[in-house]
C-alpha cells in the first residue's frame, strides 16, 4: 500500500494532473477549481480533524510540494502497526496533513485547500462519493468487529490505561 502510495507522488510530481481515489467521481467539469490562479498551487481537500486528505490531489509538475510529501513516505513507516493504520499515518492523510504543516510554516504558500462544500455532500460539488464495498485487509474486518461493541472499547481503554502505567 505504502509503495503504491509513494508511486502516486512521484507520478505526480513528474507529470503533474489530478489523481482522484477510485471511489471518487466527478460531478461537474473541473475548469473552474483547476484554474489559472491555483496553476501554481497543489490542491488538497479539507478534512477534519486532522487537516487534509489525499483521495484527490491536484498539482502540476515538478511541485516541491509533491515531492516532499513523497520523500515523507519512508520517513514515516512503522513496521510494528498493521498495514491499514500504516498507510494513512504513512502515506495518506495523516501524512500530507503532517508535510502540509511544516510546509507552510517554512514556505507558507503554493498549495490550495478545497472546502468541504466544494468537494462533496452539496449539489454543486466538484466530486461525489461512491458508497460500495470496497476491498481491504484483514486486519480491517478484526478492527470494524473488535470496535464495533462495547467489549472492544473498553479492551482498548484498559490496554491504553496499562500502557500508560508502564
Amino acid at each position: 500500500m505504502q509503495r503504491v502510495d509513494a508511486l502516486r507522488y512521484f507520478l505526480l510530481w513528474h507529470y503533474g494532473g489530478l489523481y482522484l481515489d477510485p471511489e471518487i467521481g466527478c460531478q461537474w467539469p473541473l475548469d473552474s477549481l483547476l484554474s489559472e490562479e491555483q496553476e501554481d498551487q497543489v490542491l488538497l481537500p479539507q478534512h477534519w480533524p486532522y487537516g487534509v486528505g489525499n483521495e484527490f490531489v491536484a498539482s502540476k509538475p515538478n511541485h516541491p510540494f509533491v515531492i516532499k510529501v513523497a520523500l515523507s513516505v519512508h520517513e514515516h513507516r512503522w513496521g510494528f502497526v498493521p498495514a491499514y493504520v500504516t498507510a494513512f499515518v504513512s502515506a495518506g492523510a495523516v501524512l500530507v496533513s503532517q508535510v502540509l504543516g511544516v510546509w507552510l510554516s517554512a514556505v507558507g504558500g503554493g498549495v490550495g485547500i478545497v472546502p468541504r462544500s466544494m468537494y462533496e455532500g452539496t449539489e454543486k460539488a466538484f466530486f461525489m462519493r461512491f458508497v460500495e464495498e470496497r476491498p481491504r485487509g484483514d486486519e480491517v474486518a478484526v478492527a470494524e468487529w473488535f470496535f464495533g461493541n462495547w467489549i472492544g472499547w473498553c479492551a482498548a481503554g484498559v490496554a491504553l490505561g496499562v500502557m500508560g502505567m508502564v
